[in-house]
């Protein structure tokens, strides 16, 4: 323990590391209140995503291109008509928001959820790196 002023202050993860301190850091983990079910799902799953990446993008973007060049085509020779209120209703976003908007949505759930995104881009790159 660390005594700063009359309060006695833990040992911080780092300092338990230097230390060697083990069971220091298994408390420190302990403190932190990690599910670590949802960590492990979704390491699974960015390894899952990682690895099917890694073997299937070139066939994903080309469908994919494919795909919007076809409904582009069809809506600009009048064959099809999209209902975008009824888009917005399946999305649940609004076809006038931004792309600004939703990448700070995302970008505050990620700050709220560090250690999944951390577990979800080692898991990624694992499978990537796999695949």
């Amino acid at each position: 323990m660390i005594t700063q002023g009359l309060e006695p202050k833990a040992p911080t993860v780092m300092e338990n590391i230097k230390n060697m301190d083990f069971n220091g850091l298994v408390d420190n983990f302990k403190s932190m209140h990690i599910n670590w079910v949802e960590v492990g799902m979704f390491g699974a799953m960015g390894m899952l995503s990682g690895f099917l990446f890694k073997k299937y993008f070139q066939m994903f973007l080309v469908c994919t291109i494919l795909g919007v060049g076809l409904i582009a085509g069809l809506d600009h020779f009048g064959m099809i008509h999209i209902n975008w209120n009824t888009v917005q209703g399946m999305v649940g976003q609004a076809p006038a928001q931004n792309v600004d908007t939703i990448f700070h949505n995302m970008l505050s759930w990620m700050q709220m959820n560090v250690v999944l995104v951390i577990s979800f881009s080692a898991g990624f790159f694992a499978g990537f790196k796999v695949g």
